[in-house]
């Protein structure tokens, strides 16, 4: 009768420690592919988005993400960029018509009026308030310069070189991220930035107010803008 020798069991011992190594080999390249898999699923924004996560399935399934929000300041709404952009669209139509159905120079400007108001954390409606309440829109804008309808500065004093850089150099001080009026803005409301920016007039900021509400209340009725604004 044969009688295995210390050679056979040394092959057999090796034998099961190729098999063991193939195994941990296979194990180690499927758990690869599961990670890669989920490392190409998706990419978002992480400053710009929030995320929940489902509890990942050992069995290799790709887990669940919701979005919670789409801006840091908390100003956009919930959603896609794509119901951003339709938002920021129809704010833009809103004081596009309520400018252009008085017949005043900052129609056409609502996309950067509201664009640069939430850049800088502070209501859509705020800087294109301002302007009506300073120059009724631009019409009655600084003679000195033209593109300074916020008598920023005193007209006369700052030079804009056009509507738009003197919208967004408000925007950017009223949010308090100018460090040289920083101080004067920082931390405050709404209420409060108002009553710095005019501290002569008593009842400023409820002027303000309420043109910003008008604004936001406004019905959009000329379909061209409609147009204009979904480009």
């Amino acid at each position: 009768m044969w009688v295995p020798g210390n050679g056979y069991f040394r092959f057999k011992r090796n034998v099961n420690l190729q098999t063991r190594r193939l195994a941990e080999h296979n194990c180690h390249i499927m758990e690869l592919k599961r990670f890669r898999s989920l490392q190409s699923f998706v990419v978002f924004p992480i400053l710009a988005t929030s995320f929940t996560f489902g509890q990942f399935d050992l069995n290799g399934k790709i887990p669940t993400v919701a979005v919670s929000s789409t801006f840091q300041n908390g100003h956009f709404s919930e959603g896609t960029d794509g119901n951003h952009d339709t938002e920021l669209n129809e704010k833009a139509m809103k004081i596009d018509a309520y400018f252009a159905d008085k017949d005043l120079p900052l129609a056409g400007h609502g996309k950067t009026l509201v664009v640069e108001a939430e850049k800088n954390g502070l209501p859509w409606t705020m800087i294109a308030a301002i302007a009506m309440r300073e120059s009724t829109g631009f019409k009655f804008a600084c003679q000195s310069d033209r593109d300074n309808g916020f008598g920023w500065g005193g007209c006369g004093k700052i030079k804009f070189d056009s509507v738009d850089h003197a919208i967004e150099t408000v925007a950017r001080n009223l949010g308090g991220n100018n460090p040289n009026t920083a101080h004067y803005y920082e931390g405050k409301d709404t209420y409060g930035i108002l009553r710095k920016y005019n501290s002569v007039i008593p009842n400023y900021p409820k002027e303000v107010l309420a043109i910003m509400k008008s604004i936001e209340n406004y019905e959009v009725k000329d379909a061209t803008l409609l147009a204009q604004n979904s480009q």
